[in-house]
């Protein structure tokens, strides 16, 4: 159900007896033997939106996030003191003597670990431009499957169940577990083994780094024994990890590593003479195999390829992680493809796809499936580990069934110019958020509402809109968001069609970002889209800045991907009027509209969307045609004219950031250029509104910067090549 407009709104008994039948008839299907992960997965399908306490002054945690977490540190409670030979629970929690509760509160016994990819952007940009986006695509979800599973080897050598995950996103992770020896152990045996197996499968282009730091209950609480909630401790448990993980870096790889890399003879290094690949440059024996693709890079161009077929299908998918790369079952032709993957109990491990829940169930050596990962959908199984999310639109392709549109195909989807987009954007100061967003306006009890529960919750919140809502929004379902304020219906101001699902594809979706390739004029509405989706979803107390950059469709991705980053560095850089602090909240796109100028075309989200769309596009959308027609009531602008219009503006524009007066003879031009445009009887009204207002626009600098966005993007809308 959508109430994502309702206030004060209270559950009925019946929506609560509906959700506890529910929960009744997936025990009882298994009431002799459940695991944890299960009744995770089953909590998390129905109680994910109920409120944890309803007489709580914010009831902002759901009960699914409370029961998790309250596993979690039971369970690490329990290993700690079962490794430290302390079996009187009672006393050691319970005691009358609280004294010793506290001493037991501030003993440091639990571990927060984190996990995170390094050289993502090279190992996923730099690629060939053939089958781009499948490659784009497979290598940017390995990297999300491989987090995943690497969570799940942890968790499995220590029979811990996922209750113990705080946070996954953006090839990051984070987990709760007890303050013991074997845990130590098997982070540096996991760090070892991944590393081993990314120097074989990508060389040095990708790292994984693992650290972490001990603490205890007190401080996990924020230090709630004491009555004034004065220190931000959770925030504390943060900082020290990620300076931690800041510093391993510079310090990669361990002795034995280095030596490998190093050593001209060893098998790192070990080069033959077979034919290069085209995409990674490595050579290799399935180089003529794969036409002129290594078996590494074809495995990525296979999951990319999968991935998409995922979203347009209506049947249940899964992946599997196998012991075995032989698994077989009747009627699956894609059971038997697979990825390699490290393992901390076996040499590898496969991941493979079954394309629906009857492919798992007539599998073959079962015995060896360690694990499966439902796809996009609530699933409850008895091995299931995790139902994975995935931000996974993809314009659908109607030359070839569900396969991916590769980047030629877009750019000539677009109305006007055939040219791609790409999006790169992300949520603005979220360390800040995690940090002290929560900050209450007591000041004699500043962290009283800073808790690790609160923080659990807004990762998944966040998570579930950049991996769920995303493909809703990009899809146009309605449906979801009927009853949304700011949502009513979808930005159709450039492709002026309401209901046609984006011809984009998104390549990436995590856990406060995104990156997408679509046709140019689509990549903007959808931007638009974006941000009023998340400011209504955050109560527009957390904001994002976004990158769009304008390509050829054979330009290389990598420097698609690095020069949108620029941009999207530069929305996050904004200021105004001399300000110190950037604002943020922003949106660049085209950048440098020449070598001269700096950048024109960074807006705020309100100015973008109100006043360069929805004023001064839509007026020169309205008023001006490129195409000459008799008897039409626009005026006739051609190219060239549109151009010397831009030039005469970019000109004022240079005199103002000069802090100069106004040239008196560039005004002069201006006007004559105004007055020689062609005009007769039919288009007489709309002629003298464009002469008054674009002369008034060219008096103010803020005005000149947004029309001049506009402009182009009228340029690109109303011609082709």
């Amino acid at each position: 159900k959508n109430y994502s407009n309702s206030k004060n709104l209270k559950a009925s008994s019946s929506d609560y007896n509906e959700i506890l039948n529910i929960i009744k008839e997936n025990l009882v299907k298994d009431k002799e033997k459940i695991s944890l992960d299960r009744m995770l997965n089953l909590l998390e399908a129905t109680t994910q939106y109920f409120s944890s306490s309803s007489y709580t002054t914010v009831p902002d945690v759901s009960f699914y996030d409370h029961v998790k977490l309250t596993s979690a540190i039971s369970a690490c409670l329990y290993l700690w003191d079962k490794n430290n030979g302390i079996d009187n629970f009672l006393d050691e929690y319970f005691s009358n003597d609280q004294e010793k509760i506290s001493k037991s509160r501030k003993k440091d016994k639990f571990i927060v670990l984190t996990g995170e990819f390094s050289g993502i952007q090279d190992f996923i940009y730099t690629i060939a431009s053939k089958r781009a986006m499948k490659n784009l695509r497979g290598r940017s979800f390995y990297l999300e499957i491989l987090t995943e599973h690497i969570i799940d080897e942890i968790l499995t050598t220590l029979e811990i169940s996922r209750a113990n995950l705080l946070y996954t996103g953006g090839s990051k992770f984070y987990l709760i577990l007890p303050n013991i020896k074997k845990v130590i152990d098997i982070g540096e045996s996991i760090k070892e083994k991944v590393n081993d197996y990314l120097i074989e499968t990508t060389g040095a282009t990708l790292y994984f780094e693992l650290e972490h730091t001990t603490t205890s209950a007190d401080e996990m609480a924020n230090g709630m024994t004491n009555k004034s909630s004065e220190e931000n401790r959770i925030g504390d448990i943060f900082r020290r990890l990620s300076h931690k993980v800041s510093k391993a870096k510079l310090q990669r790889y361990s002795k034995r590593q280095l030596s490998n890399l190093f050593d001209e003879n060893s098998s790192v290094n070990d080069i033959d003479e077979s034919r290069e690949c085209i995409i990674c440059k490595k050579s290799s024996v399935d180089i003529n195999k794969y036409d002129g693709i290594c078996g590494d890079c074809n495995s990525f161009i296979w999951l990319g390829d999968q991935i998409s077929r995922r979203y347009h299908s209506n049947r249940d998918s899964y992946f599997i992680i196998s012991k075995s790369n032989d698994l077989t079952v009747k009627d699956d032709e894609d059971i038997g493809k697979y990825i390699s993957l490290p393992s901390l109990t076996e040499k590898k491990v496969y991941l493979m796809i079954a394309n629906d829940k009857k492919s798992i169930n007539l599998l073959e050596n079962t015995d060896d499936v360690i694990r499966l990962y439902s796809i996009n959908s609530f699933s409850i199984g008895e091995n299931l580990a995790k139902n994975l999310w995935i931000g996974n639109y993809n314009k659908k392709n109607d030359k070839e069934k569900f396969s991916l549109v590769e980047f030629e195909t877009l750019a000539e989807m677009a109305n006007g110019i055939d040219r791609l987009a790409v999006i790169r954007a992300d949520i603005d100061n979220l360390g800040a958020a995690f940090q002290s967003g929560f900050k209450s306006l007591d000041k004699d009890k500043p962290y009283k509402y800073m808790t690790l529960s609160k923080s659990a919750v807004l990762s998944r919140y966040l998570s579930d809109f950049f991996k769920r809502k995303i493909n809703l929004i990009l899809d146009k379902n309605i449906d979801e968001i009927t009853n949304n304020d700011l949502f009513k219906s979808y930005c159709n101001i450039l492709t002026e069609s309401d209901k046609d699902p984006r011809n984009i594809v998104l390549v990436y979706s995590g856990g406060d970002d995104l990156f997408a390739i679509g046709a140019w004029d689509d990549i903007i509405e959808f931007s638009v889209d974006l941000r009023n989706a998340f400011k209504d979803f955050t109560g527009d107390k957390l904001t994002l800045s976004a990158g769009i950059g304008f390509f050829k469709h054979h330009y290389p991705v990598y420097n698609m991907a690095n020069q949108t980053g620029i941009l999207e560095e530069n929305a996050k850089s904004m200021t105004l009027n001399g300000e110190d602090m950037p604002r943020k909240n922003a949106v660049s796109l085209f950048g440098k509209i020449d070598d001269e100028d700096e950048y024109l075309t960074t807006f705020s989200w309100d100015d973008f969307i109100d006043r360069v769309l929805g004023e001064k596009y839509k007026f020169m959308k309205d008023t001006t045609t490129i195409k000459q027609e008799e008897k039409s009531s626009k005026v006739f602008l051609g190219k060239g004219k549109l151009y010397e219009i831009m030039n005469l503006l970019k000109s004022q524009h240079r005199d103002n950031m000069k802090n100069t007066d106004p040239e008196k003879l560039d005004i002069a031009r201006f006007a004559y250029t105004l007055a020689r445009i062609e005009h007769n009887s039919f288009n007489e009204n709309n002629y003298d509104r464009l002469k008054s207002q674009l002369f008034n626009w060219m008096q103010n600098d803020k005005d000149i910067k947004e029309l001049l966005t506009a402009i182009m993007l009228i340029i690109y809308r109303m011609r082709g090549e």
